[in-house]
C-alpha cells in the first residue's frame, strides 16, 4: 500500500469530494482557543483521600468525593486566578476568558501572533500556571460535510497501513471468532444480563475521525444476537469520518462496551476534529481538555473507556536520548521530530502534560468513575509495530530493544489498564496474546495495592527478566487484567470484518465492570469508581474465583512478528503480560457486587 503524508491524505480526500484547498482556508482564524492548567493546592490530601476512597479497609471506602469539595480543597485561591486572568487579558489581549466550574482550569481566544509567549511567561506566571494546551486549529466541519458525498475509495484513502496491519495479524485462521457470546461464554458472563439503571453511564472517547454508525450497530447487535438497543447509545461532540482509523476503534469500542454493558446509557464522545489528534502530538491536548471538561461536570460517568494512546512522553524521552547516545548523528531533535511524524507512536508533548492529564484521572476516580485504558499492541517495546528501516529508523528499533517502553494511559496508576490475551486455537484456553503490551511506567511510582503481587512476580522470575537497566521495577506495573485481543468480529460500514487489538479487550471489560455497577446502583450501593486495590484484594484473597490466571507467553513482538530477544513473561499470579488474568464474572460480581469483607 502506498503510503501517504497526512497532509496528502486530506488533501487527496477533498479533491475527491469536490473540495479543493478552498476548505482549508475558510476555516482559517485569527485567534485559538488555549487552555491554561492552573496549579493546584493540597495535591498530596486529595491523593490520600483517593487511597481511601478506594480502599475497603478505610472507613472512607466508596465516599465519593463531589466536583465542589474537589475545587475546595485543591483549586488556587482566587487572588492567582485574579492574576493569570489579567495576564491573558493584558499582554496576550485573550478574549472570552472563562474560569471552569472546577476552578482550576481557564478557557480564552488569544490571537495567533501572540502564542509564542505562552512559552515565555513571566516568572510570576510561571509560579501559577501548570501547562498550557493550545487548541489544535480544526479542518473537521467542511470534510465531515464532504465525507457523506465520497465513495469507498475515498474514505480508503483515511486508513492506515498500521491499523490494517493489526487487524491482519489480530486474525488467527486457525482460532475462533470471538463473537460477544463467545466471549460471554468464557468469561461466565449470562448472555443477556443487563445493567441498566438510571446512574449507570459508560462513555468511550476518541478525537477526530472517531463516531459509529446507527446502521453497523444495528447489523452487530442483529448479526451476533446481542440484545442491545439503539436508545441505549448516544453521541456527544463530533460524529466522526467513515473510514477513518479512529471511525473504526470508536466502531469497536461501542460495539463490544454495548454488547457486554447491555441495557447501559452508552456514549460516544468525540471531543476534537482536528488531524493532528488522529495521529499526531494534538492527542495529548485533546485528552487533557477531555479529562478536565469531564471532571469539571456536575455529574461524571460510572465508567470511561479509553482504547487510544502512544507511548508515553517519558518512553519518548529515554528512547531519543538514547538513540543520540548510539548514533550521534541523530540529534535529539530529529528524533523527536521524526518520532511525532509516525502515526500514533508519539502523541504527547511533556511530562507535565501526561502529569496534569494523570491528576485529571485522578479526580473522575475520586467521584466514583472507573477508567480502564488499553495498554498497547506493540508488547512491552513498541507503540504498534518496528519502525520504518532508514538511518534513524533502524537506531530507534535497536533502542526499542533495549529498554521496555510504556505506553500511556495504561501506565497511570489511577487507571484499569486492561491487557490482551488470545484462545490457544480451538481449545478457548486464554494464552497472552502474541504482542499484547505491558510492563512498567518510567514515570509514574508504584502504588502500594499491587506493591505484593509484583514483588512476587520479579522474584519468582530471576534471570528470565529483561535486563534491569531497561525498566524501572520500582514504578507502576500494568496491565491489571485482560481479556480477548483477537479475531474479534466487528460490523462496520455495512461489513463483517475481523480486528483486535487492546482496543478489543479494554471496552469487553469496561461492559463488565457496567454490569457490576448497575448490579450495585440497583442494591443502593454506589458504584464501583476506582476498582484495582479491591481487584487485587480479591486475587490475593480468593485465586482462581475471579480472575483466570494466564501463565502462556511474553511481551517481546510488535503487531507484525517482529521480536525483541527480551520482554516479560506470564506467569503464575500477576505478570506484565496479562495482569491478574482474564475476567470470571461470578466471582468478580460476588466480591466486586458488595462491600462485604473479602
Amino acid at each position: 500500500i502506498m503510503k501517504v503524508s497526512r497532509f496528502g491524505s486530506i488533501v487527496a480526500l477533498m479533491f475527491i469530494c469536490g473540495l479543493g484547498l478552498s476548505a482549508f482556508a475558510s476555516t482559517t482564524t485569527t485567534t485559538q482557543e488555549v487552555l491554561i492548567g492552573l496549579r493546584h493546592r493540597n495535591l498530596d490530601a486529595l491523593e490520600a483521600r483517593f487511597w481511601a476512597v478506594a480502599d475497603p479497609a478505610s472507613g472512607q471506602y466508596g465516599n465519593h468525593m463531589t466536583r465542589d469539595e474537589i475545587a475546595d480543597l485543591i483549586a488556587p485561591p482566587q487572588r492567582d486566578i485574579d492574576v493569570v486572568t489579567e495576564w491573558l487579558q493584558q499582554t496576550l489581549q485573550a478574549t472570552s476568558v472563562s474560569l471552569h466550574e472546577s476552578r482550576d482550569f481557564i478557557t480564552a481566544h488569544i490571537p495567533s501572533h501572540l502564542l509564542p509567549l505562552l512559552q515565555n511567561q513571566p516568572r510570576n506566571i510561571e509560579a501559577l500556571v501548570e501547562v498550557v494546551s493550545v487548541s489544535s486549529t480544526s479542518t473537521g466541519t467542511r470534510l465531515r460535510v464532504a465525507a457523506d458525498k465520497c465513495n469507498e475509495k475515498a474514505a480508503i484513502l483515511m486508513r492506515t497501513t498500521a491499523q490494517q496491519q493489526r487487524r491482519r495479524n489480530a486474525h488467527d485462521d486457525a482460532a475462533p471468532d470471538a463473537t460477544p457470546n463467545e466471549q460471554k461464554q468464557s468469561y461466565l458472563v449470562p448472555k443477556d444480563l443487563k445493567g441498566g439503571h438510571k446512574d449507570n453511564t459508560q462513555v468511550v472517547w476518541g478525537p477526530c475521525t472517531y463516531g459509529v454508525l446507527d446502521s453497523d450497530l444495528t447489523e452487530f447487535y442483529k448479526k451476533f444476537d446481542v440484545k442491545a438497543e439503539l436508545k441505549d447509545v448516544r453521541r456527544e461532540g463530533y460524529h466522526g469520518l467513515p473510514g477513518g482509523d479512529n471511525f473504526g476503534e470508536a466502531t469497536l469500542d461501542t460495539e463490544y462496551i454495548s454488547a457486554f454493558g447491555l441495557g447501559v446509557d452508552t456514549v460516544v464522545s468525540n471531543t476534537n476534529d482536528s488531524w493532528s489528534t488522529e495521529e499526531g502530538n494534538g492527542f495529548g491536548d485533546a485528552l487533557l481538555k477531555f479529562a478536565s471538561d469531564l471532571a469539571k461536570r456536575h455529574v461524571v460517568p460510572t465508567v470511561l473507556s479509553m482504547s487510544l494512546g502512544s507511548l508515553s512522553w517519558d518512553s519518548i524521552e529515554l528512547m531519543c536520548t538514547q538513540t543520540n547516545k548510539v548514533n550521534s548523528s541523530i540529534s535529539y531533535q530529529a528524533c523527536l521530530e521524526y518520532m511525532q511524524s509516525q502515526r500514533q507512536v508519539s502523541m504527547y508533548t511533556s511530562a507535565a502534560q501526561t502529569q496534569r492529564i494523570d491528576t485529571e484521572f485522578m479526580k473522575l476516580g475520586v467521584r466514583g468513575c472507573t477508567l480502564l485504558a488499553a495498554s498497547g499492541d506493540g508488547g512491552s517495546h513498541f507503540s504498534f509495530v518496528r519502525f520504518p528501516a532508514g538511518p534513524i529508523g533502524n537506531t530507534l528499533n535497536q533502542v526499542s530493544c533495549m529498554f521496555q517502553f510504556p505506553t500511556y494511559p495504561s501506565a497511570s496508576k489511577y487507571v484499569l489498564s486492561v491487557g490482551g490475551t488470545q484462545w490457544d486455537n480451538s481449545t478457548k484456553i486464554p494464552v497472552h496474546w502474541s504482542s499484547g503490551g505491558g510492563g512498567f511506567a518510567w514515570q509514574f511510582d508504584m502504588p502500594e495495592y499491587q506493591r505484593a503481587a509484583v514483588t512476587e512476580y520479579l522474584k519468582g522470575q530471576g534471570s528470565a527478566l529483561p535486563p534491569s537497566t531497561s525498566f524501572n521495577a520500582s514504578n507502576r506495573a500494568y496491565p491489571d487484567i485482560s481479556a480477548i485481543a483477537n479475531n474479534v468480529p466487528i460490523v462496520i460500514q455495512g461489513r463483517v470484518a475481523p480486528t483486535g487489538g487492546t482496543s478489543a479487550s479494554t471496552p469487553v471489560v469496561a461492559g463488565i465492570i457496567s454490569l457490576i455497577n448497575g448490579h450495585r446502583l440497583e442494591k443502593g450501593l454506589r458504584p464501583l469508581g476506582f476498582v484495582n486495590k479491591r481487584m487485587y484484594d480479591i486475587a490475593a484473597a480468593h485465586p482462581g474465583k475471579a480472575f483466570y490466571d494466564v501463565t502462556s507467553g511474553n511481551t517481546s513482538c510488535d503487531v507484525e512478528g517482529f521480536c525483541c530477544n527480551n520482554g516479560f513473561q506470564a506467569s503464575k499470579g500477576w505478570d506484565p503480560a496479562t495482569g491478574l488474568g482474564s475476567p470470571l464474572f461470578p466471582g468478580l460480581l460476588k466480591y466486586l457486587g458488595t462491600d462485604d469483607p473479602l
